[in-house]
């Protein structure tokens, strides 16, 4: 098989199990990444799901991002498309469930494990997707571009900026 074709199956295969961890997060109504806590609050304010939410927004971050000059790669589209496509079907279908809105202390222990667990496909993932090379996400290039563009500021410091602003 080509490199090519090997890298993109890499990139779906790791955007796939990232958005499988993310879906596992939400469902979990424990915790949320910064960047999803934001995709969550702009499917509550506006008419749309938290899939659409992440599509929306991950276009409008990939417009900064060409503003900015940066490269932006193949990957990063079919990032901005796939992964938000891929939670919301995942909630339609109803493959993980939904703890969402639940207060009752005796589903505590499925939820942390959902939550908890949530990091593991989601780690796995980025590092398929990213590996392949194909393009980062459109957080990840707008942090590449911040960090170009802020000359003296660490590349650690604008991650953390960046994660504190949603």
């Amino acid at each position: 098989m080509k490199p090519i074709v090997l890298r993109f199956l890499r990139l779906l295969t790791g955007l796939f199990i990232m958005s499988v961890g993310i879906t596992m997060a939400y469902q979990s109504g424990l915790g949320l990444s910064p960047w999803d806590v934001l995709n969550d609050g702009a499917s509550v304010i506006f008419p749309v799901t938290f899939g659409q939410a992440s599509i929306g927004l991950g276009l409008l971050i990939l417009l900064v991002d060409v503003l900015l000059k940066e490269r932006i790669g193949f990957g990063t589209f079919i990032n901005i498309l796939l992964v938000g496509t891929i939670v919301d079907l995942i909630v339609w279908l109803g493959l993980i469930p939904s703890y969402r809105g639940l207060e009752d202390l005796s589903m505590l222990a499925p939820r942390l494990l959902l939550c908890v667990g949530s990091l593991i496909p989601s780690s796995i993932g980025v590092y398929l997707y990213m590996s392949a090379r194909l393009g980062a996400g459109p957080r990840d290039s707008l942090m590449c571009a911040l960090t170009r563009r802020g000359k003296k500021i660490p590349v650690g410091t604008v991650r953390i900026i960046l994660e504190g602003l949603p």
